[in-house]
């Protein structure tokens, strides 16, 4: 026996068998049998360098399987919105009238609410809890379990810290797991999430709710009555109280209304002040209006083509006032240049006339100038022509005078 022969096993060593060539080693927990030679001489560094990189890549292909599955679950949590179409009906609120007047408004009679995220967290702002779950959703479908495995590396030194002794219930816990039925039920919780998420993105489609009413059970009443209860129920009432008339005989039967449409329009037929039936106002085009109809007398298709005439001559009228206004509009067009011309040739004649007047004050400032320096010449003329006679004076005196 060598005591440095070191031979590596797999999971949960149970039992050995040695013979002359070979030794046999059962694993309990990996449920397989190592086999080893006398001349074996395993690589264990390398061994080892392989194992780590066999549970690095086991634990990465981990990570990847389990944030998939997250993220698909946390993708189901998502409303996928669906378009709206124009046959949606949203109830906002009712109103009560009275009288042709609004009465009252209740905004939760009739109204229904989509389960949407932002509903059920409004709805339920009261209870304090409901922060700590968004917050551990947010956590959980934002937490990237790939990189915090990626962290994991398993120890190359050191006692085993796998228990063998567990190994056994476990695998037969695992061998008596049916994954069929796993799979059917989570096949069936998604769907069910889907169907959540369907109706939550595209809520439900409001049905407007309508009275029935039979006619059978408003013959004999009131006309009063039978108007309010047809109109309280949403249907148009004629004006008038038609009065049966015993002539028609059979025809009684084919206008007699034996089922109401949602909003109908019906007239009331009394008989010795009760309602005999009800019929509609507006009825189809019926055998009588089609002879009305196709019967149009030599007279009207004169008053037709008269009307059609008339019409034409406004039409040509209308067309002659369309060409005068064309043209009035180029007239005025044309005034309106000429009128810019006039402006701008009376702004230039009003720079000049400012620029002569400018010149004329100039031309008075220079002239006075010119008047003042005058008034002085002659002052001075004055002043040499008595300085001259006063000189004349002086010489005409006797020297010794």
């Amino acid at each position: 026996m060598d005591p440095d022969y070191v031979l590596p096993v797999q999971i949960c060593p149970s039992s050995i068998v040695v013979t002359q060539d070979r030794a046999l080693i059962l694993n309990t927990a990996s449920r397989t049998i190592t086999q080893a030679g006398p001349t074996a001489r395993p690589d264990i560094t390398a061994l080892r360098s392989y194992r780590r990189a066999m549970l690095q890549a086991f634990t990465d292909l981990g990570g990847a399987v389990f944030q998939s599955v997250k993220d698909c679950f946390c993708e189901l949590l998502l409303v996928d919105c669906q378009q709206c179409t124009a046959n949606d009906v949203i109830i906002l609120a009712c109103l009560e009238l009275d009288k042709g007047h609004v009465r009252q408004i209740c905004n939760l009679a009739g109204r229904r609410y989509a389960k949407t995220f932002r509903g059920v967290e409004y709805w339920l702002s009261l209870v304090p809890v409901l922060p700590l779950v968004r917050w551990a959703l947010e956590r959980f479908c934002c937490l990237d379990l790939s990189t915090i495995l990626r962290k994991f590396s398993p120890p190359a030194t050191g006692p085993n810290r796998f228990d063998c002794g567990d190994a056994l219930p476990i695998l037969s816990m695992l061998e008596n797991i049916d994954f069929g039925e796993w799979r059917s039920e989570a096949s069936r919780q998604t769907s069910f999430l889907r169907t959540i998420g369907v109706q939550t993105a595209a809520g439900y489609r409001p049905v407007r709710e309508q009275t029935i009413v039979d006619p059978a059970s408003l013959v004999g009443k009131q006309p009063t009555d039978t108007e309010e209860q047809l109109k309280a129920s949403g249907f148009i009432v004629g004006p008038v109280v038609e009065e049966y008339d015993p002539s028609l005989g059979r025809k009684h039967l084919a206008r007699a209304l034996r089922k109401l449409r949602p909003g109908m329009d019906v007239t009331i037929v009394q008989r010795n002040g009760r309602v005999a039936y009800l019929r509609e106002t507006k009825p189809a085009f019926d055998t009588e209006s089609i002879n009305r109809l196709f019967t149009t007398t030599d007279s009207d298709m004169r008053m037709l083509r008269a009307d059609v005439e008339a019409q034409r001559r406004v039409l040509e009228e209308g067309q002659a006032a369309i060409t005068e206004a064309t043209a009035l509009r180029t007239e005025v067009a044309s005034l309106r240049n000429e009128l810019d011309l006039v402006r701008v040739a009376n702004q230039n004649a009003e720079t000049i006339i400012g620029e002569l007047r400018n010149a004329n004050i100039s031309a008075e400032s220079r002239i006075g100038e010119l008047n003042r320096r005058t008034t002085e010449l002659l002052r001075t003329v004055a002043d040499v022509e008595t300085l001259k006679t006063t000189v004349e004076r002086l010489a005409r005196r006797p020297p010794n005078g």
